[in-house]
């Protein structure tokens, strides 16, 4: 399998929009997304959605109480224009008690709406029964498909990996002070250009300088903090960082299995 070619003049101009990003204030507006599409002349108020809007064309992902579908409006001029649509059950979210975390999921998502390397939430919606978010589309897929196929990464590709995955941190944990707390592989997809983009926001969180508490993750990519349980920060999204770049070069993560750190 091949990569998608990164764009080598693209990600120079990514990272200066980055630069520009990190100096704007942090926004808590709760219709934030609504100004950010009239910036952006989207045609799309999230107050005016409904699913029967969408074409469903085929399912990208599952998860416990959400699927994500390749979806299209039906009403829209340009048909080779998609989006990636996440519905979430409102009984299975509340069920699995997940209510929290799809909020902060949500919230997160509109206060990096602008970010290259971050999955655009461009509307969200609801009706009596499910939760939408409508998202860009990352033909790419997921770099763990690569990285499985592959075996493992070059040094050349692991650092470019590495290098905007270190900025998108930096960008969440300095502009926003959100703690990202999931990544992995899977949560980590290519665009058109071959520039990565971080998805899932589930566990993420506005911790600031505050230490949370809650157990949340996968097991091979938790820092010791988590699993101590002992509190923990901003930090541990570098301790994940550093396990990915292992499992890039190496092909997987350095400790496997449900219990990684029993002797703790």
């Amino acid at each position: 399998m091949v990569f998608p070619k990164p764009n080598g003049s693209l990600h120079q101009i990514e990272k200066s929009i980055v630069e520009t990003l990190r100096s704007s204030p942090r926004s808590s507006n709760p219709f934030l997304i609504t100004e950010r599409q009239g910036e952006k002349q989207l045609c799309i108020q999230s107050r005016s959605l409904r699913v029967t809007d969408f074409a469903l064309l085929k399912t990208l992902g599952t998860g416990t109480f959400a699927r994500v579908w390749l979806a299209r409006l039906k009403d829209q001029k340009d048909k080779n224009k998609v989006y990636a649509l996440k519905i979430l059950r409102k009984a299975d979210v509340i069920k699995l008690k997940q209510v929290e975390h799809v909020r902060n999921e949500r919230k997160a998502l509109a206060a990096v709406i602008d970010h290259p390397f971050i999955t655009t939430l461009i509307a969200s919606f609801s009706d009596d029964k499910s939760l939408y978010m409508l998202l860009d589309y990352c033909p790419g897929g997921e770099i763990f498909t690569y990285l499985r196929k592959q075996r493992r990464f070059s040094e050349e590709t692991s650092r470019f990996y590495a290098a905007e995955i270190t900025m998108t941190i930096e960008f969440l944990h300095d502009v926003h002070g959100i703690a990202y707390r999931d990544l992995k592989p899977e949560n980590i997809l290519l665009d058109a250009d071959g520039h990565l983009k971080l998805v899932d926001f589930g566990f993420a969180k506005q911790v600031d300088n505050r230490e949370t508490y809650t157990l949340c993750g996968t097991p091979e990519y938790l820092a010791p903090e988590v699993i101590q349980n002992s509190g923990h920060g901003l930090a541990v999204d570098w301790w994940a960082l550093g396990i990915l770049i292992y499992e890039f070069l190496i092909g997987q993560p350095p400790i496997l299995g449900s219990k990684p750190y029993a002797d703790l």
